[in-house]
């Protein structure tokens, strides 16, 4: 880990910590008086920063500015921007053939810790920072882009014995007769877990050797101690010391229902990314991964590093699960974009325009009315368009801003240079800190001179106000691989009705992961399955899991029931088996297979298609020895 240094450094860190210590505004109240001629000279001086990272690197310059309030009202730790220590994950985007090259100068910068994926349109390098390094590290040769790592990213948690297992129907499914007499219980299956974290709480248990008082364990020796985890699990890499132990609760889900299960894994995204959590537990040997981490920032359009991660880590035999996401039907939107020009700013000469152009949402409307986000509360708004990852030529922007167009907060526009980066993405958050609810507006601009791109998909991490949303849902990255099973959440008491939060799909990809252009667009149909949430988990917070989280490993307890009956079933069975609706049980009438895939999973149905292959496997093994 790098740290801040230097009194400049300190009175960052100090500004981003207390407002009030130093006496300076925060939040919406100082974007009137920040002036943005700091922002766009390190951002003209750095074109390879992100806006965001630029707004970093120039507010550690002056920590007293009214642009240092912003970055910290905006982006401290939060946000996952800037951690509570003063590091800044980063993620680096590199020319193709530029990355050993470039890791080597990270290290001469003084970066440690640098966590290299190669796999991808773009290779990247996933390290912490200083904010003093940022410029630096821009400036290295073949980087194309440096970007917040975790900024936008999150789990799909919604707000003992888990009730889903009996929904699913495990009892069944693990039940030993006179035909079946070795029980379908998990045993044999090591089974890994993506998530915030998992062993970060302690709680208070029984003192056998002092009766009537309490000592002091682990969440994860207590969950052992009271049969709800196996005896062995192995944390290849645990979360932050802030983390929910997520990752515990859905080990819980899944042990409830494969009790056979002797070991478990599970890997956090922290250092190093998604795309390395899944190495590490592929490496490790587990048999499935259940995951319910999701970066906004995903490509849309197209397989990214994580997905590609994902991919491999299925065609060693891996089966994966992963959440389909808690965004409704509201939280996208879609269009070929038109711009027009910007009516607050007349060009000086008309036949010559220089100003950037705004997106016409509708009837001349180019300040959109979005979302309203409440005192305290904050979103993410992340935007792409139909590009190639790293080979695009459009350069788009995006503001957060009031009705009269006024930014929010410095940090709420987000113009990187794309055509230099090839990226065809922005992103841009907003944290409401002024005492009442805030309207969010957007505009989308277009750089004159660059072409328009065929679509554009503005995204967020939370509703759009009615009627906004129009396009899918379903998380980008590892849940709309077509080889993972994602799954959708219903309740457990109602087990045949989707969650109304539940993401939607289907999935349209238009470039390989490459970067390639594909001769016809690749539908991908998401959700898989449905799997039940709301259930009791002995971690603290979870005691009623709900979100497609729970649903992830609802499904994978079930499969590692079937793995318990035929070890040699390969991914692409076990999603076969599922998607075609041999395993579970139809939601209710009217809702599509775009909300809850082929309905709801059902672990006796599948142990028996298990056992079925499993038997008809030896009789064809026995046809030919007797040959």
């Amino acid at each position: 880990m790098n740290h801040l240094h230097g009194k400049a450094a300190t009175l960052f860190l100090v500004s981003l910590m207390s407002a009030a210590s130093l006496g300076v505004g925060a939040g919406a109240a100082s974007a009137a008086d920040a002036t943005p001629n700091a922002l766009a000279a390190e951002s003209a001086a750095s074109p390879a920063l992100s806006t965001a990272l630029a707004a970093v690197s120039s507010a550690a310059k002056s920590p007293l500015s009214p642009l240092a309030a912003d970055v910290r009202a905006q982006l401290g730790s939060n946000s996952k921007v800037i951690e509570a220590d003063g590091g800044v994950p980063v993620e680096i985007s590199v020319s193709p053939g530029r990355l050993q090259n470039a890791a080597q100068s990270l290290r001469k910068l003084g970066l440690g810790d640098l966590e290299l994926v190669a796999d991808g349109p773009l290779p990247s390098i996933r390290t912490t920072a200083t904010a003093q390094q940022l410029a630096a590290i821009a400036a290295v040769s073949g980087v194309r882009r440096v970007a917040p790592a975790n900024w936008g990213q999150s789990t799909d948690v919604g707000a003992v014995d888990s009730q889903g297992d009996a929904v699913v129907k495990g009892p069944e499914a693990r039940a030993t007769t006179e035909a079946q007499p070795v029980s379908a219980n998990g045993a044999g299956v090591y089974v890994g877990v993506i998530s915030d974290s998992f062993n970060r709480k302690t709680v208070q248990v029984d003192d056998p050797d002092n009766p009537g008082k309490k000592k002091t364990v682990s969440g994860l020796e207590a969950a052992q101690g009271s049969g709800d985890l196996p005896a062995t699990v192995n944390i290849l890499n645990e979360g932050p010391a802030n983390g929910t132990d997520e990752g515990q609760a859905m080990a819980q889900i899944i042990y409830d229902e494969a009790p056979g299960i002797t070991q478990m894994a599970f890997s956090s995204t922290s250092n190093g990314g998604k795309a390395a959590a899944i190495n590490r537990l592929r490496n490790a040997g587990v048999k499935v991964i259940a995951d319910d981490i999701y970066s906004i920032t995903d490509p849309v359009y197209q397989d990214g590093a994580s997905a590609i991660a994902a991919k491999n880590a299925i065609s060693a035999g891996v089966v994966y699960v992963a959440s389909a996401g808690n965004r409704g039907g509201n939280s996208a939107f879609e269009t070929a974009p038109a711009f027009v020009a910007d009516p607050n700013k007349p060009e000086k000469d008309p036949a010559h325009p220089v100003n950037p152009e705004l997106e016409d949402f509708g009837n001349g409307v180019t300040t959109k009315k979005i979302a309203t986000v409440p005192d305290g509360g904050s979103a993410y708004y992340d935007l792409q368009w139909k590009e190639a990852w790293g080979a695009a030529q459009s350069d788009l922007g995006l503001r957060l801003v009031n009705a009269k167009g006024v930014p929010l907060a410095t940090t709420s526009v987000s113009d990187d240079n794309n055509v230099t980066s090839g990226i065809p993405q922005e992103g841009a958050g907003y944290a409401n800190n002024t005492g009442r609810p805030v309207d969010v507006y957007a505009q989308i601009t277009h750089k004159r001179g660059t072409p328009v791109p065929a679509l554009l998909r503005l995204r967020s991490n939370k509703d759009f106000v009615a009627g906004f949303g129009n396009a899918i849902t379903v998380n980008a990255g590892v849940s709309s691989v077509s080889g993972v099973i994602a799954a959708a959440a219903s309740d457990w008491s109602t087990p045949t009705v989707p969650e109304s939060f539940s993401s939607r799909g289907p999935v349209t990809h238009y470039f390989d992961q490459d970067g390639a252009a594909l001769a016809n667009p690749e539908v991908i149909n998401k959700p898989d399955v449905m799997a039940p949430d709301g259930v009791a988990t002995t971690v603290s917070g979870f005691s009623a899991f709900y979100g497609t989280s729970a649903a992830a490993p609802a499904t994978a307890g079930a499969i590692a029931l079937a793995l318990t009956a035929y070890p040699t079933a390969t991914p692409a069975q076990i999603k076969t088996w599922i998607t075609s609706g041999n395993a579970t049980t139809p939601a209710d009438a009217g809702y599509a297979a775009s909300r809850v895939g082929s309905g709801l999973i059902q672990a006796d149905l599948l142990v028996g298609l298990a056992r079925a292959q499993a038997a008809a496997d030896a009789e064809a093994a026995q046809a030919a020895a007797e040959q």
